[in-house]
This record gives structure tokens, sequence and C-alpha cells, in this order.
């Protein structure tokens, strides 16, 4: 529970009274996250801008893989929210069921993505457990898996502001 206030949907003006309708239509209702970022509008938009730069992104945007990265993470955060969330997505959105759910949460290595992605979540989650496991292999491996330094840079970006969320 954030101690500073959010702002709530109705008591939104200007800037974030439109972001916030933005995201309304979008997903049917505001994240708390972005409730507690409403608190810096610059920061709410900029925010959004890297939302919705993935959501448009040429291999992030059809794929599941950055919900299932949100929800493996969540549950090492313990963020309730976010595990709640991206479960609906993954079982809503994406059709998986609550039995890969569970089998994911067990085993990282067994979530039901292609391997190419599979491979980037799994880095993913090595550099979130430990930021300086990292290694030049991996970023090899991926590469040859065909993902180009940028794709790694949002992905495990977005993955750490994940973290970043979940403290605050």
């Amino acid at each position: 529970m954030a101690l500073i206030t959010m702002v709530e949907p109705e008591d939104a003006t200007g800037e974030v009274a439109d972001i916030f309708n933005e995201m309304e239509k979008f997903l049917g209702h505001i994240p708390e996250a972005q409730k507690l970022y409403a608190v810096s509008p610059g920061f709410l938009q900029a925010t959004v801008a890297n939302i919705r730069r993935l959501m448009t992104h040429p291999r992030f945007s059809k794929s599941s893989m950055l919900a299932w990265v949100r929800f493996l993470i969540a549950r090492e955060t313990q963020c309730a929210y976010c595990i709640d969330f991206n479960q609906w997505l993954l079982l809503n959105r994406h059709n998986f069921t609550l039995d890969q759910l569970e089998t994911a949460k067990r085993e990282p290595s067994q979530t039901p993505l292609p391997e190419d992605e599979l491979a980037l979540l799994t880095v993913i989650l090595k550099v979130v457990a430990d930021s300086n496991s990292l290694t030049a292999e991996d970023i090899s491996h991926l590469k040859e898996l065909g993902w180009n330094e940028a794709d790694i840079f949002e992905a495990i970006s977005h993955a750490t502001s994940m973290v970043g969320i979940d403290m605050l």
C-alpha cells in the first residue's frame, strides 16, 4: 500500500485525466501504479510513453512474454495487484490456462513461450535476481536467436522497472 496519496480517476485533471481515459478504454480500469505515478504528471507521461512503445514494438506487441515477465517477477516481489492483473492478462487476453501459470511459477523454464522468447525471459529473470550475473554469453545467445541489443535492453528495462514499481 502506497503512503503517498494516489490520484483517483475522479480527481484527475488535465493531462492525467486524458491518460486515465485512454487507459480506461484500453484496460477497463486504471492500474494502481499509474494512480501513484499521477502525483507527478511528467513521470506518468514518460511511463505511459514507454508502455505505448512496448505495446507497438514489432516483437513484443503480439507476444505474451512481457506479461509473463511481470507475472513471474510479481511472484518474487509479492505484489498482489501485479500478480492478479498479469494473471488476468495471461488467462483472458493470451488464453493460457491456470495449470500453465502454476507450472511457470514453479519452474520458469517451463513457461509456454517460443524458444527465443523463453531465452529472453530466462535472462531477464536472471538479471532481476542478480544484476551482476548477466554475461556476454547471455547476450550472444540472445543475438543468435534474433534479438538485437535494443530489444534486450528494453525488455530488461521493463522488468527492472517492474521491480521499482513494486517497491514504490
